[in-house]
């Protein structure tokens, strides 16, 4: 066993010792609903993670692992109400918005006039959470009205800056010609509506605190086309640099937080002016040492940087950092088991493959639907299992398609079963994809068809609301599978020319980052077709050579080498690897295969050399600390590091 399987292991065992007391704790505190005279209880499944627990987390009493905010208040204030405002702040910023919403209601339960106008504001900002697009308007309605009732009796005045927030929180939360129902990058809609009013205000008026211009900047940032916007993104990170070079901004949670966010697509993270690195760093020294902070979204945020890069060391470390403090605090709280960060679960299984630690990835992942399986077996509600279901989906589809053909995992996998009833829309995209791929590899054409029209059908459901991300993405997984049922009939022309035909839809997605949501990545498997068309025993006239843009091969008028179906190949696993995922695993064998075929020794080497740095065991413990680009640093990810320094430098080149 490798040294690095026998760290991951004592990782894995101290995940199950802790769900493990995390199942005991939640058993003996149940929720207890007194009955009649009191006599006897009722017992009840402790609540999810939800808004509804009321309850800042014990560690966060006074912001103190969560950086520094300040803000002037002109109303009256205790320390404690001052306190509790402040933490909130962190925590908006955090976007840690359960706890934020309580820490504002503790303020305003805690002010002497009972209704305290900044702590509603607070609260009523809970209600939109901008970057990821979720917003609850009725509850911003009921708020919206006590606000203006508090305001409109209070005696005294705001000043300018509170003035401005209260204003753009209407615009944030208005309905202006039906902004409500637009996407935030349409025009007109209500985060671009919030924007402008900020904006305007900025320039109007240069003495307005620095909240407003980082609400600014968050504002403009999730009112991008998607993470491949890099002109918006740019001016975001220019913005943010600039503000983080004021000495009391230097440790702002939210402007480290949004930077990472900024820079997150593979092009912009290896750019050095972004300084996503030094955001990343800042965020993990937060979440180390003395500081520790206990919010589970800022200890996983430096992986959106690390994710970019490629570097699958960080990403599983950071996350499985972040999967621990979720155990503590559902423990903590007496939450149950949906409260758990199986978003960061998904991304360590994700990045275990990328490094090549199949049985790590396996022994994680069933850790998962072990727990699934535990809470169907003692007849838990699949509302209880809903959001758990919805990324072993996932977990699942990277496990079928990245584990080497002859794994001994593959008949165990292949017998997991899942129902996607309650399933989120993003979850049950990848569950009918692997349904129907599942049936190709079976030889079931009724099955594949009817998964087929299952995932189809998705874009068509009204009880469901899908994101931009996966309206786009839909399309073009139902092409791969068509492509896939024409390889698998050995039509390979037919493959290639079907999944071209997405090519374009595919690149102009509304992107987000993060594991796949095509689960098997476009550009890689046209690679794969065309590196397959080489591969097979027909002839082809040597009238193209050495060339990566071709027209399709179906094209009677074109007739392409083996050399010209080789470079194709190349092309699409370098377009994968340098716009979408870096230093992935699949597209980095595709690339090293038709390099070789091609005889192009430099490819062949710089991808061998990456891959070396794949294979190599990797110390999980020692990734996270501050040092691990220092030359001869004793963490043997350095050398992992390294590789993607000297790839950010030649890819800056490159492009400027």
């Amino acid at each position: 066993m490798t040294v690095l399987r026998a760290i991951s292991h004592k990782c894995l065992q101290s995940v199950f010792i802790l769900s493990a007391l995390l199942a005991i704790h939640s058993k003996a505190l149940p929720i207890n609903t007194q009955t009649g005279s009191g006599q006897g209880t009722e017992t009840t499944t402790p609540p999810p993670y939800s808004y509804d627990n009321g309850q800042v987390y014990g560690p966060w009493k006074g912001g103190k692992d969560l950086g520094s905010v300040s803000f002037p208040l002109s109303e009256s204030v205790t320390e404690e109400v001052r306190s509790l405002f402040l933490t909130g702040l962190k925590l908006l910023h955090a976007f840690e918005y359960p706890e934020a919403r309580a820490a504002f209601q503790q303020a305003r339960q805690s002010h002497e006039s009972g209704e305290f106008i900044m702590g509603l504001w607070g609260e009523l900002m809970c209600n939109y959470q901008i970057i990821w697009d979720t917003r609850e308007f009725q509850t911003a309605e009921d708020l919206i009205t006590t606000l203006t009732q508090a305001r409109n009796s209070y005696s005294g005045n705001l000043n300018p800056s509170e003035t401005v927030l209260l204003d753009g929180a209407l615009k944030l939360f208005g309905n202006d010609n039906a902004s409500r129902s637009k996407q935030p990058y349409e025009n007109g809609s209500n985060v671009q509506l919030f924007h402008q009013y900020l904006d305007n205000q900025l320039s109007l008026n240069d003495h307005l605190e620095s909240e407003i211009k980082i609400f600014n900047q968050l504002a403009k940032l999730a009112t991008r086309q998607s993470i491949l916007d890099y002109t918006l993104e740019r001016s975001v990170i220019e913005n943010l640099n600039d503000l983080l070079t004021l000495p009391d901004l230097a440790d702002h949670p939210g402007l480290h937080h949004y930077l990472v966010h900024a820079s997150e697509s593979p092009r912009l993270a290896k750019e050095p002016q972004s300084h996503a690195y030094d955001a990343a760093q800042w965020l993990q020294q937060l979440s180390n040492g003395d500081k520790n902070t206990s919010s589970i979204h800022l200890t996983h945020m430096p992986t959106h940087f690390y994710f970019a890069v490629g570097d699958w060391t960080n990403v599983y470390t950071i996350n499985q950092s972040a999967w621990n403090k979720s155990i503590q605090r559902a423990s903590d709280l007496s939450l149950g088991d949906s409260s758990l960060a199986f978003h960061e679960h998904l991304w360590r299984v994700f990045a275990l493959l990328q490094a090549g630690n199949y049985a790590d990835a396996w022994n994680d992942s069933q850790s998962l639907y072990q727990k699934i399986e535990h809470l169907r077996h003692d007849g838990a509600s699949d509302e209880t299992t809903r959001v758990m279901r919805t990324y072993f989906a996932f977990e699942q589809a990277y496990l079928k398609l990245e584990l080497p053909a002859n794994s001994q995992y593959r008949s165990e996998l292949n017998a997991q079963i899942l129902s996607d009833h309650l399933m989120s829309p993003w979850g049950k995209t990848a569950y009918h994809f692997m349904k129907a791929w599942d049936a190709l590899e079976e030889g079931n054409d009724q099955q594949f068809n009817q998964a087929k029209i299952s995932l189809t059908a998705l874009q068509r459901d009204r009880n469901i609301q899908l994101t931009p991300m996966e309206q786009g993405a839909i399309p073009v997984m139902v092409k791969q599978l068509e492509a896939q049922q024409q390889r698998k009939q050995g039509n390979i022309d037919e493959a290639i020319k079907l999944a071209s035909s997405a090519e374009q839809s595919y690149r102009t997605m509304r992107w987000d980052h993060g594991v796949p949501l095509v689960v098997k990545p476009l550009l890689e498997y046209i690679g794969e077709l065309y590196m397959e068309k080489a591969g097979t025993a027909a002839t082809y006239a040597p009238i193209i050579h050495n060339v990566r843009s071709v027209k399709s091969p179906t094209d009677p008028a074109v007739i392409i080498s083996h050399t010209g179906m080789v470079n194709q190949a190349m092309g699409y696993f370098q377009a994968e690897l340098d716009d979408f995922f870096p230093r992935r695993r699949k597209s980095l064998e595709g690339l090293l295969s038709a390099a070789q075929q091609a005889g192009d020794q430099t490819t062949q080497n710089s991808t061998a050399a990456i891959i070396a740095t794949l294979d190599q065991p990797l110390d999980y413990q020692q990734a996270v600390s501050t040092d691990v680009t220092t030359p001869g640093s004793a963490s043997s990810n350095a050398a992992n590091l390294a590789v993607i320094v000297t790839l950010a430098i030649l890819t800056a080149v490159k492009l400027h």
